[in-house]
């Protein structure tokens, strides 16, 4: 998967928050985690895209 295919994964799921975690453990993968971020720019969902890096952590927050 690429990070333009990463992306049209959001457009079409379109949840509220994406973080992409999974963009250079496997050799199979495209490309990295700039790619995506270059993508998320150009694209026009209402997704907002939080980016880690390896061993850090994210919390999500609940909305109620």
């Amino acid at each position: 998967m690429t990070g333009e295919q990463a992306v049209r994964c959001v457009e079409i799921i379109g949840p509220r928050m994406a973080v992409p975690i999974r963009y250079n453990d496997f050799s199979v993968f495209q490309s990295g985690l700039d790619d995506v971020k270059q993508a998320a720019e150009a694209s026009t969902p209402e997704t907002e895209f939080h980016y880690v890096s390896h061993g850090d952590e994210h919390r999500f927050r609940t909305t109620r």
